[in-house]
C-alpha cells in the first residue's frame, strides 16, 4: 500500500484480487457481480458498457485532521479506456472507515479491461 503524504501528488494503482467478487451496478441500478479473471496473463476485470464498479486501490487513506484526499482519474486512463469517475472526483476524509476504493464508470460502448496494478488516478491532500 502507498501512504499519502502532504504536498505530494500520489499515484493511485488498482489492487484486483482473483476470486474476489467486485460490487458493480448496471444502468438500471441493479447490483451485478463482477468477477476478476486472467486476461493476457494479468489479473483483470472486464467492465461492460454503462456499468459502475468499485475498484480497490493501493492507497492507504490515512488522512490527517483538517485535510482531505482529492482524487481525480488519470487523463490517459480515461481517454484510452472510455471510463470516468461518476462525480468527477473522489474524496477521502480524516476518520473515513471505508476501504480504499474508487468507483469507475464505463461510459464507452465496449468492454473496458482494467488490470491489477494499473495506475488509474492521481490524488493529493488538500485543506478543508
Amino acid at each position: 500500500m502507498t501512504k499519502i503524504k502532504t504536498g505530494e501528488l500520489t499515484e493511485v494503482f488498482t489492487s484486483i484480487t482473483l476470486g474476489k467478487i467486485l460490487v458493480s451496478y448496471n444502468a438500471w441500478n441493479k447490483r451485478v457481480p463482477l468477477h476478476p479473471k486472467i486476461v493476457a496473463g494479468v489479473v483483470s476485470i472486464q467492465i461492460p458498457p454503462e456499468v459502475r464498479v468499485e475498484i480497490e486501490t493501493s492507497v492507504l487513506f490515512d488522512v490527517p485532521k483538517g485535510k482531505y484526499f482529492h482524487i481525480a482519474l488519470d487523463r490517459t486512463f480515461s481517454l484510452t479506456k472510455g471510463a470516468s469517475i461518476p462525480y468527477g472526483i473522489e474524496m477521502a476524509h480524516h476518520g473515513d472507515k471505508t476501504p480504499p476504493y474508487i468507483t469507475i464508470h464505463n461510459i464507452s460502448d465496449s468492454l473496458v479491461v482494467v488490470n491489477d496494478g494499473e495506475m488509474i488516478a492521481r490524488g493529493h491532500l488538500k485543506d478543508l
